[in-house]
């Protein structure tokens, strides 16, 4: 489902996400500045080691999961509204 969707939520989804709310909350708090979905990595892995490489990889993945490049367009500028917005909270 992306981000703009406008279908109504099915129970047992709206039941999952009511009960992921205090963990989404804890996580927003516990991150602080972090905010490693918003951080521009270099583009050349060369200098990177083979486990630094795979946490790139993991990191755009993730990026990439969340549709980081659809979020100018929802007012999104972290994480944090991304997490509120997806949880309505």
């Amino acid at each position: 489902m992306l981000i703009g969707s406008t279908e109504p939520a099915t129970q047992p989804t709206l039941g999952a996400t009511v009960h992921l709310h205090l963990a989404v909350r804890l996580f927003i708090a516990s991150s602080g500045s972090y905010d490693p979905l918003t951080r521009k990595y270099p583009l050349g892995p060369e200098s990177l080691s083979v486990e630094e490489a795979f946490t790139l990889k993991d990191l755009e993945l993730a990026q990439y999961a969340s549709y980081v490049e659809q979020w100018q367009h929802f007012g999104i500028k972290s994480t944090k509204d991304f997490l509120e917005k997806l949880f309505d909270i």
